[in-house]
């Protein structure tokens, strides 16, 4: 049995772009072959707090987590 190799994907942040790195986050983790990668995303607020888990590979978890 092969492993699957750990990636992360960091995504938000304080930036301007924000918005367009969860947007660019959430398509490169649907990309990623799930047979090779164990995705680990690990979103920023605007506000410099992380948060990680599986539930944020889904665009829905973290518009919940978007701070207006």
């Amino acid at each position: 049995m092969v492993s699957k190799i750990r990636a992360a994907v960091f995504f938000g942040g304080p930036s301007v772009e924000h918005e367009v790195s969860v947007i660019t986050a959430m398509q490169a983790i649907q990309a990623l072959d799930k047979n090779r990668y164990d995705v680990i995303p690990v979103y920023t607020t605007k506000t410099g707090d992380l948060y990680t888990g599986a539930h944020l590979a889904v665009a829905e978890s973290i518009s919940k987590l978007i701070a207006p």
